[in-house]
This record gives C-alpha cells, sequence and structure tokens, in this order.
C-alpha cells in the first residue's frame, strides 16, 4: 500500500499448509504439529540509501500465532494481550481458527516519492513457546517492492 505519515502498510497471513496443497508435509515430516512466532525481523531499504532500516521484535502487532494446519489457535499464549477477546482471559479458552493469520501494519517512512522494498525472516518454536517440541527454526520473508502504483483507484 502506498505511504502514508506512519510509513508503509502492508499485510502478512500465516499458517501451516494443509493436505493437498504443493509443499505441504505431514506432521511427522516436519516433526512438528504446531509451532508459534517467537519474534522477528524486517529489512526496510529505501532505494538511493546505503543502510536499510532494521526492524526487530517480539511476535507481531503484540500477538504471537501458533499455527496449525490451514489455520491457527487463539489463546492467552497466542494473544496475551486480549486482542481477540477483550472481556475474559482465554487462559481456559482455546479456540482453533481455520483461516489464515493475517495482521496489518506500518513500517518505513521514505521520502517523498522514493521507492524501495521489504524483506526479513520470523522465528519460529515447534509447539509453544511455554512448550516447544523441537529446535526453533527460521522463514524468510521474500523481497517485496515498496512504490507507489503509477495510477490509483
Amino acid at each position: 500500500m502506498p505511504e502514508h505519515s506512519q510509513g508503509w502498510a502492508y499485510s502478512i497471513r500465516m499458517r501451516l499448509l494443509s493436505p493437498g496443497e504443493e509443499g505441504y508435509k505431514t506432521e511427522s515430516e516436519r516433526g512438528f504439529k504446531t509451532c508459534q512466532l517467537s519474534d522477528r525481523h524486517w529489512i526496510i531499504k529505501e532505494e538511493g540509501k546505503a543502510s536499510p532500516q532494521d526492524v526487530r521484535g517480539k511476535g507481531v502487532i503484540g500477538m504471537y500465532p501458533i499455527l496449525t494446519e490451514g489455520g491457527w489457535i487463539l489463546n492467552d499464549e497466542s494473544d496475551p494481550n486480549f486482542q481477540y477477546n477483550r472481556n475474559s482471559s482465554l487462559s481456559e479458552h482455546k479456540e482453533e481458527r481455520k483461516e489464515d493469520f493475517v495482521y496489518q501494519s506500518c513500517s518505513g517512512r521514505f521520502r517523498e516519492g522514493a521507492e524501495g522494498h521489504f524483506s526479513g525472516d520470523m522465528n519460529f518454536v515447534p509447539g509453544t513457546v511455554r512448550d516447544p517440541t523441537g529446535t526453533p527454526f527460521a522463514v524468510e520473508v521474500a523481497r517485496f517492492p515498496l512504490y507507489l502504483p503509477k495510477f490509483k483507484y
């Protein structure tokens, strides 16, 4: 999305692949049933500038999604700030959402009219951060362009 006063707006979606999807691996092949996002690193590069902006942090937008095949789990570990359920604790509630975990955010202000690109990586823990079942691993966020289109709808 075009740059605004908060920087470039972007949206990222995540989940484990489901049976029948290209690249799918069974639970035994990948070595875990669920995995949880622990932290992320974004690289935001403005063309013409020597150094990129490095943004590191825990989770995304205050959440630590626990990914499952075809969706994610909503509970107090994935949503410690009760963004999805503000009225009560999720500690005794676990909801498996059969949809991608999607979030939107803003980052990387450029000088007016400048273009650039965004990339990075996300680190996941098999199982959950509280109860890991394997070795943490990184997932690449492939580079994508940041630019204003020649036309707007």
